[in-house]
């Protein structure tokens, strides 16, 4: 019996060192075929930029799922205006600043408030909060900067004479990326 015993251990372990040897090589093919950019999908980086005006962050909660699936690093990315935080706007409808704020004052808040938010949607998300007069230069200058595959953010909806006449973010930012870009509908834009 014990004999008996010694062989099926024998076995077993054989087969765990089977098992390892094949996922080793397993992994070493699907890291060359990624190296060549074959292969199932995979992202290298991915940069999701949030402009704060749903407090669900449908385009983060979005990114945050690829993320995990495609198990790429995230990096958020938010652009505080640098005129509009010296007369106003907010991360939740009130004033951005108050007497005696600054702009770097308003730019702490809220890289405070995306640390949040990362960090309610995964682990090890970085976050980036710069401050441009063009919220497309910011999130194209991050994707760059993070060498991303892919970038994602939000795509409100065109409203009034202005909104024909002017390119939006998500449009400037599909055209002058280098990589893919995903465009969120904000639930405001979803045909209800």
């Amino acid at each position: 019996m014990a004999r008996c015993h010694a062989g099926g251990a024998r076995r077993r372990r054989g087969r765990r060192d089977r098992e390892a040897r094949i996922r080793r090589c397993r992994d070493q093919v699907r890291s060359q075929e990624h190296e060549a950019g074959v292969g199932g999908p995979r992202a290298d980086a991915i940069v999701a930029a949030t402009d704060f005006s749903d407090w669900r962050f449908p385009a983060l909660a979005q990114a945050a799922a690829l993320g995990g699936q495609l198990n790429a690093p995230l990096t958020f990315v938010h652009n505080v205006d640098p005129l509009a935080s010296l007369i106003g706007g907010s991360i939740a409808g009130g004033p951005a600043m108050v007497l005696g704020a600054s702009a770097h004052d308003a730019e702490q808040r809220r890289a405070k408030h995306l640390r949040y938010v990362a960090s309610t949607l995964g682990q090890d998300i970085d976050t980036v909060v710069v401050s441009r007069e063009a919220a497309s230069d910011a999130i194209l200058d991050v994707a760059r900067g993070c060498d991303a595959d892919m970038v994602v953010l939000g795509a409100h909806p065109r409203r009034g004479l202005r909104g024909f006449a002017r390119r939006g973010t998500a449009e400037i930012v599909a055209a002058g990326a280098r990589r893919s870009v995903l465009a969120v509908p904000m639930p405001d834009a979803v045909a209800a």
